[in-house]
């Protein structure tokens, strides 16, 4: 869950637009959770009473974070989903906040409400004010793919799971094995043999050793009977 510690130590950021009460309870938050008193300032955060949306989509946001550093995923949901649905935060926040959500659902194996909120992502942007701001959104949104392929290969939807894995871009060589992989075993359940041949060779060049592929390439040519 990448930038979880970033969204904490950010906090302040856009804090002119939280009230005064909201900002000092948040500030009291903070130095609780940074002494270690996570529980105290959760309790604190639950029971203020907030008016405006941004006060409420922003609290709920940091309130998620403390949930989910608590290992009390399911409430890190529901305070998650409270604060993307109120949409009042700025753009970037909003789309870091929807994605740190869908990375808990991931990890919680609620695979439909996980892809849902990755399709969001991808369908939008926030504004980037420089190189590395636009190459970070361009990573984090190449990582949502691969992210929906494998929620797909869980659920065995093996077409929408090899569609997304088509749209994933690789960066070394563990990253293009693993898509590979995820890619191979879908091309074989829906008996796409030709593609299912050519993807084991690309791995049988990272792997010639394994004699597993080498199996799975004769079965691939048999099966269109090359044998």
């Amino acid at each position: 869950l990448l930038g979880v510690l970033l969204i904490v130590t950010n906090m302040n950021v856009h804090a002119n637009k939280l009230s005064s009460y909201a900002g000092k309870k948040l500030h009291k938050a903070s130095q609780l959770q940074q002494e270690d008193k996570l529980d105290e300032a959760i309790s604190l955060m639950e029971n203020m009473d907030l008016k405006s949306d941004y006060d409420k989509a922003f609290a709920n946001r940091i309130l998620g974070v403390y949930y989910w550093q608590s290992e009390k995923a399911s409430k890190a949901i529901v305070a998650l989903n409270k604060s993307v649905d109120v949409k009042a935060l700025q753009p970037k926040d909003q789309w870091k906040t929807r994605q740190m959500l869908a990375d808990i659902q991931f990890s919680e194996q609620k695979f439909d409400d996980a892809n849902r909120n990755y399709l969001t992502l991808l369908k939008n942007d926030y504004p980037t004010s420089d190189s590395s701001e636009k190459n970070q959104l361009a990573k984090d949104k190449n990582d949502i793919q691969l992210r929906m392929s494998m929620a797909y290969y869980q659920q065995q939807n093996w077409k929408s799971s090899l569609s997304r894995i088509k749209r994933y871009q690789p960066r070394d060589i563990k990253e293009t094995l693993q898509a590979l992989k995820i890619r191979v075993v879908s091309e074989l359940q829906l008996e796409k043999w030709k593609d299912a041949e050519k993807t084991v060779g690309r791995i049988i060049r990272f792997e010639p050793n394994q004699k597993s592929w080498w199996q799975q390439l004769i079965s691939t040519q048999l099966q269109q009977g090359k044998q």
